[in-house]
């Protein structure tokens, strides 16, 4: 999947992908993260594991709305609905 440097366009296709029922959202997932990131031999991000990159998109899979993002270990954005469930 490609995004053209439209960047919802990736959430957006998985939102497809998941409610079209052609694979389970953390399959379509992968399709964004995980995929890309071994194809070009980037082996520290794509999964959360110990000593991966600290970058993560937390989204919603029943709204497909992004609720937080991490970059380098701290919130970047926080949806205003969940700041409770981090603190």
């Amino acid at each position: 999947l490609v995004s053209d440097y439209y960047l919802p366009a990736l959430i957006q296709a998985v939102e497809v992908i998941t409610k079209k029922e052609i694979m389970p959202f953390c399959e379509a997932w992968n399709l964004i993260s995980l995929n890309p990131a071994e194809a070009l031999g980037f082996f520290d991000r794509g999964v959360i594991k110990i000593g991966n990159r600290a970058d993560l998109v937390i989204v919603n899979p029943e709204t497909f709305e992004v609720e937080a993002t991490i970059s380098n270990g701290s919130f970047t954005y926080l949806r205003d609905s969940i700041i409770a469930c981090f603190q």
